[in-house]
């Protein structure tokens, strides 16, 4: 037996809302967390020292619930503080 850990690809419920193996930011779970915004998804990439660009990433608005899809959207995450949600962008 081991410990479940954060990027084994297996899910313990009690302790990570997801783990798909991997350490891709943009595929919706990432550090073993849902990210519900943009700035979810930078707190998380602080705690873990990654660097995150500005790029598109998937978001899911409520987690688990099936109320609302996961959506990509564009995430600025250089405009300070950064994790900034794109919604318009204008010429």
């Amino acid at each position: 037996c081991k410990n479940a850990t954060c990027g084994d690809g297996l899910l313990l419920a009690s302790f990570e809302e997801c783990d798909d193996g991997d350490a891709d930011p943009a595929d919706g779970c990432f550090g073993c967390i849902i990210p519900r915004t943009c700035l979810n998804l930078l707190t998380k990439a602080d705690e873990l020292g990654v660097p995150l660009p500005t790029d598109f990433y998937e978001i899911d608005l409520d987690g688990t619930d099936a109320i609302h899809q996961p959506m990509i959207v564009k995430c600025d995450m250089d405009t300070p503080p950064g994790g900034w949600t794109v919604v318009e962008r204008s010429p």
